[in-house]
């Protein structure tokens, strides 16, 4: 158990490296994109779109990173006053049904909307370039599946937790 929540935990975290680059490129397509603007006054549609398909791309795959650390939202008034294997059970039952729901539509229904685009190539709608909207829909199952590994290494530690094998985090 141990060694599959570490593999788990090392390719969510590597890949948690890799997007903080994505970051700085992000960042420097706006700058490029403001630096034309009040230099040349002219605009790139290719700035923007590639500038939101990274922050698309850090969101879907950054979302395994924040379960990873327990920086996902929830309600902590009542939680963090339960005790820790409570705590763990709900994490278990209530927050795999609720994970799984979000794991579920990002998967199935993320597939079926990056399949399409990819079969029909589909390109920005912008007109001034043809940038490969396909490209981005494909982070959309992948941070589905993302997801999906990281849930299985949370749910692993509580599992843990239950059993007295690990203690809670925090504590």
């Amino acid at each position: 158990m141990a060694r599959l929540i570490g593999w788990i935990d090392g390719l969510v975290g590597r890949i948690a490296r890799l997007l903080k680059y994505a970051i700085l490129i992000m960042i420097g397509l706006v700058m490029v994109e403001i630096a034309s603007r009040l230099l040349f006054n002219q605009s790139f549609a290719w700035t923007r779109d590639i500038a939101a398909w990274i922050g698309a791309a850090m969101i879907l795959l950054g979302g395994a990173y924040a379960l990873q650390e327990g920086s996902f939202v929830r309600v902590d008034v009542v939680y963090m006053h339960l005790p820790p294997k409570l705590r763990a059970f709900i994490d278990l039952t209530l927050g795999t049904l609720c994970a799984g729901l979000v794991i579920y539509v990002l998967i199935r229904y993320g597939a079926r909307f990056s399949f399409n685009a990819i079969r029909v190539w589909e390109t920005a709608a912008a007109g001034t370039w043809n940038g490969p909207v396909w490209a981005a829909k494909i982070f959309i199952p992948l941070g589905g599946i993302l997801m999906a590994l990281a849930w299985v290494s949370f749910s692993l530690k509580n599992l843990e937790v239950l059993l007295g094998r690990r203690p809670a985090p925090g504590d």
